[in-house]
């Protein structure tokens, strides 16, 4: 997911909630 407005940071950021959101229902997904 990418967002060609916005800034890549911000992008990072967004992803890593995602991954967050994401590991909690499917733990092979966290790249913690």
């Amino acid at each position: 997911m990418q967002g060609c407005t916005v800034p890549a940071t911000e992008n990072i950021e967004k992803n890593d909630l995602l991954e967050k959101i994401a590991g909690a229902n499917l733990p092979h997904f966290s790249r913690d």
